[in-house]
């Protein structure tokens, strides 16, 4: 058996060794990624291959792959096939311009380079940079690059330019930075009419060239001067001066030509219109030559409302013709068609044409408002009509009742006479201001008297007409031509035009072969106060304006006139009572009663006829009351006694303070107490259909809830009263001491009402 067993291992053991010795060859392909081959082995089954590093330029060897899967070594155990794997190496180039990356890439190995625009470097003014290339000449890429900019430099060029003073160029050169200018000879400049010219120099100094520069020649301009001569129509210089060219000549105002007794002549103008000066000039005078007479020639008037009329259908009008307020006929009792104004008379009495009557109610010679009668829009309407031949200046009385200087009058006069004369108009009178006691506003005798001296001076030295109403129209007879203290009636118009007319006639030489009459008070016996004559007793409203009334108390008390009130006492003696001024309302407490009507043409007459009577007065008469009955006022007497204060003022109120403006009445006693307390009205309650023109007035608006006020507006004594919207009027008439209140009263300053205003006592106070 187990030789058996020994024989059967023996025999497997052979077949082991048999087959060892069979075993077979197989074949490793190395291949490359494109499947070329790279090496073949080829060896025996079980055999281990160990596989190579490989190198490819521009690439990375990632191994070797067998059905993708990276092997490092193949045991040879059937035909096998491996392949290489490469990755593409990338690389980066960059262009420099200085230190400043300029471009910049990241391409494959053996990529094309892709080269930038060419740069620029910026110069400066003396240099410029010219791009030349890069510093490296690569052209694919093989490994990292970097190439740096080339730049050569340039030296700058600069261009100079000198230009004449036309624009024309006299020199241009272009040279490199830094080089020297040459400059050209001085220019010269052509005259002109105005001008000669010095050159300076250039618009610029610079001696070296740094950049493109444009020289213009500087010069001075030196104005020229000329020559104007104004001369008479003979030759006779009479203004001669060298001023500069544009000068505005200063025209003579006092070109005159002497009568030869059978001719005026009036000066018309100059041969030629007088310019700013442009050259050597003569102005020769031109004269118009006239028979010496009035008739025919035009007279203007610039003055105020004394000289006004306005009315549809007039024949004449003022020129202003509505727009502005006119006293006559609106106020005026005895004037009431134009034919019996001052002007209209000495039109007619010299057979005269009217060019332009400029008068503007309210206005004053001074001033900067349109109705000043320097204005030049209203001295610029006097040759409207054709030229005129004489100017009347009638102005003051509002300067007066202004406050207005007398230099500062006096300023505005020359100012119209020059004005006047240089339209060509050289007869001019300027007229001054008859004797009035009206204390309203501002106005002063004092000054009055200032404005009259100064007035004749400056007619005397330029040779002016002069009408001189202050010689006629004097303190004992002025409300005997006076309406109410300034405005003329028909006897001091019928005067006015008078003394108009023969001051104009002496002036030029001519006749006046009338006496002018003048009205005087008369001389009273002594004790004797004065004299009136009543005309009637009835029919009151049908002869209110044309009679004078005496009758019982039991007649009626009209508000607009004067009544003086008589009373019979104990002693038998009849005697004035109580004097009512126009305006106040209170019933009659007497026997008898004067009434003289506003309406009354003689009111002023007889006003100044009883201006002395005072209460306590002893009136005589005959007591039948014989119609026209006369009344003899004469001095008190101890014999007789009336109440020695029948008009008691009111007491002063318990709250009155010093300093403050005291409110005595609210929306009351405007006809009343208006001589004795300043009054309030509200505006509903204002009569809007009075003017107000003897009072001030103050007009206050509230402006918060605490009881502030401002002050809105403020009208003085003189002018009429607009109701423009406000809360109160304060009303101050002219005669009260509070008028200094209104006097320092500024529109916008606040004020203060100290208790309730409506109460009729309160206080304001101006901050």
């Amino acid at each position: 058996m187990k030789k058996k067993l020994f024989i059967l291992f023996t025999i497997f053991g052979l077949i082991i060794l048999l087959s060892s010795c069979a075993k077979k060859n197989y074949t490793l392909k190395m291949l490359y990624e494109d499947g070329s081959v790279y090496k073949e082995v080829v060896d025996v089954e079980g055999t281990n291959v160990n596989l190579p590093e490989l190198t490819k330029e521009g690439h990375e060897f990632l191994g070797w792959f067998k059905n993708d899967e990276k092997v490092e070594s193949i045991e040879l155990s059937e035909n096998t096939e491996v392949y290489a794997k490469f990755e593409i190496n990338k690389y980066s180039y960059k262009f420099y311009v200085g230190e400043e990356l300029y471009f910049e890439e990241t391409l494959d190995y053996n990529s094309s380079i892709n080269y930038p625009s060419n740069p620029e470097k910026e110069g400066n003014a003396e240099n410029s940079y010219v791009f030349k290339g890069w510093d490296n000449d690569a052209t694919t890429l093989k490994k990292d690059e970097v190439f740096h900019a080339l730049f050569e430099e340039v030296k700058n060029t600069y261009t100079y330019t000198f230009f004449d003073d036309q624009g024309n160029v006299i020199l241009s050169e272009t040279k490199e930075y830094g080089s020297v200018i040459n400059y050209p000879s001085n220019l010269t400049k052509e005259e002109t009419d105005q001008y000669r010219y010095e050159f300076l120099g250039w618009s610029s100094s610079d001696e070296v060239l740094t950049s493109n520069i444009e020289f213009r020649p500087v010069f001075e301009e030196i104005i020229k001067k000329y020559t104007y001569k104004f001369v008479l129509d003979d030759g006779t210089v009479i203004a001669e001066k060298t001023v500069p060219y544009g000068t505005m000549p200063l025209v003579p105002t006092d070109v005159t030509k002497e009568s030869d007794g059978n001719y005026v002549y009036s000066f018309v103008g100059w041969d030629k219109k007088v310019e700013v000066v442009t050259k050597d000039v003569v102005y020769t005078a031109v004269f118009e030559k006239q028979e010496l007479t009035l008739e025919g020639m035009k007279l203007s008037i610039m003055g105020d409302s004394i000289s006004t009329f306005y009315a549809e259908g007039s024949v004449m009008n003022s020129y202003y013709s509505g727009t502005n307020t006119f006293y006559y006929p609106i106020y005026s009792s005895t004037i009431k068609t134009v034919e019996l104004t001052w002007w209209y008379q000495l039109l007619n009495n010299t057979k005269m044409n009217l060019g332009i009557n400029n008068s503007w109610s309210g206005s004053c010679a001074s001033g900067s408002i349109p109705s000043a009668g320097v204005n030049d829009s209203r001295i610029n309407t006097l040759n409207e009509n054709g030229k005129s031949d004489i100017v009347i200046i009638y102005l003051g009385t509002n300067d007066l009742a202004s406050g207005v200087s007398t230099q500062v009058f006096m300023n505005a006069i020359n100012t119209m006479v020059t004005k006047i004369k240089a339209l060509g108009i050289n007869h001019i009178f300027v007229t001054t201001l008859g004797y009035t006691n009206y204390t309203g506003s501002k106005y002063s005798e004092e000054v009055r008297l200032e404005y009259n001296a100064e007035i004749r001076k400056y007619v005397e030295k330029e040779n002016l007409g002069l009408i001189p109403l202050d010689e006629y129209v004097i303190n004992d007879n002025y409300m005997i031509y006076l309406g109410d203290y300034l405005h003329y009636n028909a006897k001091g118009a019928k005067l006015l035009s008078k003394i108009a007319e023969k001051s104009i006639k002496e002036y030029f030489g001519l006749e006046f072969n009338e006496e002018i009459e003048v009205e005087h008070k008369e001389l009273l016996p002594e004790g004797i106060l004065g004299y009136a004559t009543a005309t009637a007793d009835s029919n009151f409203w049908g002869k209110y304006a044309t009679d004078v009334f005496f009758a019982t108390s039991s007649f009626t008390n009209p508000q607009f006139s004067t009544r003086i009130e008589i009373k019979k006492s104990s002693d038998g003696y009849y005697y004035v009572s109580r004097i009512l001024k126009s305006g106040e309302s209170a019933p009659y407490d007497c026997d008898y009663v004067l009434v003289i009507s506003d309406s009354h043409e003689k009111k002023g007459e007889i006003l100044l006829d009883l201006e002395n009577v005072v209460v306590g007065s002893i009136v005589e008469f005959d007591e039948s009351l014989t119609l026209p009955l006369k009344l003899t006022f004469k001095e008190g007497s101890e014999i007789v006694t009336p109440n020695p204060d029948p008009d008691p003022k009111p007491e002063e109120p318990d709250n009155k303070v010093e300093g403050q403006l005291h409110i005595g009445a609210y929306n009351t006693g405007v006809w009343t107490l208006y001589e004795t307390t300043v009054m309030a009205y509200s505006h509903e309650s204002i009569d809007k259909a009075s003017t107000f023109i003897n009072f001030s007035v103050i007009k206050i608006s509230k402006v918060d809830e605490e009881g502030t006020y401002k002050i809105v507006d403020l009208k003085p004594v003189g002018e009429k009263l607009d109701f423009a919207e406000c809360d109160y009027y304060i009303l101050i008439f002219s005669t009260l001491e509070e008028q200094s209140y209104y006097n320092n009263a500024l529109i916008e300053r606040e004020v203060i009402v100290h208790g309730d205003i409506t109460t009729g006592n309160a206080n304001i106070e101006f901050k």
